[in-house]
């Protein structure tokens, strides 16, 4: 992703986030933004932050549910959320935040 911007991928299939469910993912940070982070929605007219994991960037996050371990531009990592301990229930988007609206 690219500048500021929010964007909410249509899960084919509707995820169903248990208390034993675990999220894995890739994650590269090429240019560093002010907030990144990965979300589950229920539906696109959802704002809520608390559904947030954050990544990263220059500026906190205090409403994102939790901070996960930053790596630096140009860095990649694998991450693994138990992301059941955190909420439960049916998800229909997974939205990706990137902040970068400063000089």
């Amino acid at each position: 992703m690219r500048g500021n911007t929010y964007k909410a991928l249509i899960l084919t299939t509707p995820v169903e986030i248990k208390p034993n469910t675990v999220f894995e993912f890739d994650f590269s940070r090429v240019e560093g933004g002010e907030k990144e982070a990965i979300c589950f929605e229920e539906n696109l007219n959802t704002d809520d932050d608390k559904r947030c994991f954050y990544l990263g960037g220059s500026q906190s996050w205090s409403k994102s549910l939790t901070h996960l371990e930053q790596i630096d531009e140009g860095e990649s990592k694998h991450y693994e959320i138990p992301v059941g301990h955190f909420y439960t229930g049916t998800f229909e988007y997974l939205a990706f935040v990137l902040d970068m609206d400063t000089d």
